[in-house]
């Protein structure tokens, strides 16, 4: 396999496909403070729940290292979810 197939399989990513194929969001919520302990992080995550019970876990990279970013775009609709500061809100 040379370089421009590799990349090109990687980019296909068909280890996603079966998995998010035809799957609902059916909640979008930030990490509770559990979740972000568990990660190591200082901020939240962005979550999307599935209709399976899967959960999506926004990343700044397949390491872990931290909460991302994901980007919408819809038309000339354009927007960004960033991760949330972790602090104390006062009801």
């Amino acid at each position: 396999m040379n370089a421009v197939e590799y990349w090109q399989r990687l980019t296909e990513n068909p280890a996603a496909r079966p998995l998010l194929t035809g799957r609902k969001i059916v909640d979008v919520r930030y990490q509770s403070d559990d979740e972000v302990d568990t990660y190591g992080w200082i901020c939240r995550a962005l979550v999307l729940v599935l209709d399976n019970g899967a959960e999506l876990v926004l990343s700044t990279d397949s390491e872990g290292n931290g909460p991302g970013a994901m980007f919408y775009f819809e038309g000339d609709k354009r927007e960004v979810f960033s991760s949330m500061p972790r602090v104390e809100i006062n009801a």
